[in-house]
């Protein structure tokens, strides 16, 4: 007995999900549901990215690391400390786009 979807399900349930984002423009809404995914699963330290809209607003980040500077370990069990990533600035961009390739192209060049 299965203890929820195969793989093969779950992976159509949210290619449908995300076609419906696309088609009600909620663009943000796919940004913070990534963030919060990064957040969760890559670095603890993940802010939105924001920047004056004169000077190129986000300059194509979404999202992106902040650098913590702080001693590693801060204790010694610190979920953000181990799962933040430090004084390294890591940047994301993601995207509801269909053609996805001048759009990576377009963000890498503005980040």
């Amino acid at each position: 007995m299965a203890d929820g979807p195969s793989p093969a399900q779950l992976s159509r349930v949210l290619r449908y999900h995300l076609n419906e984002l696309g088609a009600l423009n909620a663009h943000h809404d796919f940004e913070h549901l990534t963030r919060h995914v990064a957040r969760a699963r890559l670095y603890s330290n993940i802010l939105p990215a924001t920047g004056p809209v004169s000077a190129g607003g986000d300059g194509g980040r979404d999202f992106e690391s902040f650098r913590t500077n702080l001693p590693l370990p801060l204790t010694a069990n610190s979920p953000f400390v181990a799962q933040a990533s430090g004084t390294r600035e890591v940047v994301f961009a993601c995207s509801l786009e269909k053609r996805i390739e001048p759009k990576i192209k377009k963000d890498v060049k503005s980040i």
